[in-house]
């Protein structure tokens, strides 16, 4: 039975079948992105972060010291 066979119903309810396995595949593949960008942004954060600042405010320093 090839798809030009069947009626319009089911030829309708295959395409919004398909087209529900296409986004529940996409919306899985998008929250385990979402879950290794949350783990990247944790280690920006704690380990990243703290070194800008500081060299940030070392910059500062160096400006003021320079105004002396």
């Amino acid at each position: 039975m090839t798809l030009r066979n069947l009626n319009i119903a089911p030829r309708a309810a295959l395409g919004f079948g398909l087209v529900a396995l296409l986004v529940l595949f996409l919306g899985s593949f998008a929250l385990l992105q979402m879950a290794s960008m949350r783990e990247q942004s944790a280690e920006v954060d704690e380990n990243w972060l703290p070194g800008v600042l500081e060299l940030g405010e070392l910059s500062q320093s160096i400006l003021r010291l320079r105004t002396i």
